[in-house]
């Protein structure tokens, strides 16, 4: 049997959109995991500049990628959400929990569970700081 091939960039694009569609937002990392194999391997997606504040670890660089285009081109956002939506989902990463975004950066690794919807951030909801 041969192993499925990661999606390039563009599937990913529009496998977290669609998946942020039929699912009405409110769309967790582990949500996108359990829905396809094709978006795993070793890359993290971090907030920037803060490497150590993670949002999600075992992802493709391709995935990683996408990510970030939809960020960038406000086609989608990503808002913190509880520990418990991802215990519900069934993973959680082995991390600290991230209590409060703060200027000062954490020591080591630190999770900050988030949930994606389509669309830029509301600018009423937006955390001090930005994102």
């Amino acid at each position: 049997m041969s192993e499925q091939k990661n999606m390039d960039v563009a599937e990913c694009e529009k496998f977290i959109l669609d998946t942020i569609s039929d699912l009405g937002g409110h769309v967790s990392f582990a949500e996108l995991m359990h829905r396809s194999d094709r978006i795993k391997g070793t890359f993290a997606i971090c907030l920037p500049s803060r490497e150590n504040l993670i949002l999600w670890t075992g992802l493709s660089e391709e995935f990683c990628a996408a990510f970030s285009n939809l960020k960038q081109s406000l086609r989608m956002h990503a808002r913190p959400t509880s520990v418990l939506v991802y215990m519900h989902d069934g993973m959680q990463l082995n991390l600290p929990v991230a209590k409060r975004i703060t200027k000062t950066t954490p020591k080591r690794d630190t999770w900050i569970p988030v949930c994606l919807y389509a669309g830029a951030y509301p600018t009423e909801k937006m955390p001090k700081g930005g994102w």
